[in-house]
């Protein structure tokens, strides 16, 4: 009888124990995801980088959403555009003409390796989540005022 006692509490122990560690797995995975979500960036800083700052901000944006779950990117996409979307006309405009005045001034050869590096990001995504992401771009740009959409209207993955 005594050493029935024993084996039952030993095994109440072990389910304990087993419970323990699975909630702590659990909860171990889950601080990872959430910290795998980036920081929501401040479009309106954007305008006080240099082009390479932007550009290492860019690269490590993408690392972090590439560990983070799509519903995660999702939310990141559509913070990203309320901020955007936030800012003042003026401000926007004068984001937009610096962007693509710095696009273009890069050399062709540089152009290409950073057009390369954010495909090899979409290339990472499923087709699902990548056609969903153009959809929400293509909603995006309908709202936008016909200037504003010039030079912006291409889509991510050409």
């Amino acid at each position: 009888m005594n050493r029935s006692l024993q084996d039952n509490n030993s095994r109440r122990g072990i389910s304990v124990i087993a419970r323990l560690a699975g909630l702590l797995a659990g909860l171990l995975t889950a601080g990872m995801v959430a910290a795998a979500m980036p920081a929501l960036p401040d479009p309106s800083a954007w305008l006080n980088m240099t082009f390479d700052q932007r550009l290492v901000e860019q690269r490590r944006l993408r690392e972090q959403l590439l560990q983070a779950t799509p519903e995660d990117r999702r939310q990141f996409r559509e913070q990203l555009r309320a901020r955007l979307g936030a800012l003042p006309p003026e401000q926007r405009k004068a984001l937009r003409e610096k962007l693509r005045d710095e696009w273009h001034s890069l050399p062709a050869e540089k152009r290409r390796e950073i057009r390369d590096e954010r495909k090899r990001y979409l290339e990472h995504l499923s087709p699902a989540e990548r056609d969903e992401m153009a959809a929400e771009r293509k909603k995006w740009f309908s709202t936008m005022p016909q200037d504003e959409r010039r030079g912006w209207s291409r889509r991510m993955d050409e």
